[in-house]
């Protein structure tokens, strides 16, 4: 089976952008670096546990409590700020 070229449609829009350039070790650099935050989160839950024991869940709620009031106000900033 060969593979058919690209070709604009009438109702494509140029953006300037080139096809193609990313490639394989950019696309799994990019997947990688999604999946890292999940990953540590998951790698440190061990030692967490181990410091923490039975409060572990109330020690990840209280993270998470610190961490939505800290995305609240980055987004409060985000509203005042100057547009660059």
């Amino acid at each position: 089976m060969a593979v058919e070229d690209l070709k604009t449609s009438p109702g494509t829009i140029k953006t300037g952008l080139q096809e193609n350039a990313i490639g394989l070790p950019g696309i799994l650099m990019q997947g990688i670096a999604t999946i890292a935050p999940s990953f540590a989160i998951l790698a440190t839950f061990v030692f967490i546990v181990t410091y923490a024991g039975l409060v572990t869940p109330w020690a990840f709620l209280f993270g998470g409590l610190l961490l939505g009031m800290q995305a609240l106000n980055a987004a409060q900033l985000a509203t005042r700020g100057q547009d660059s």
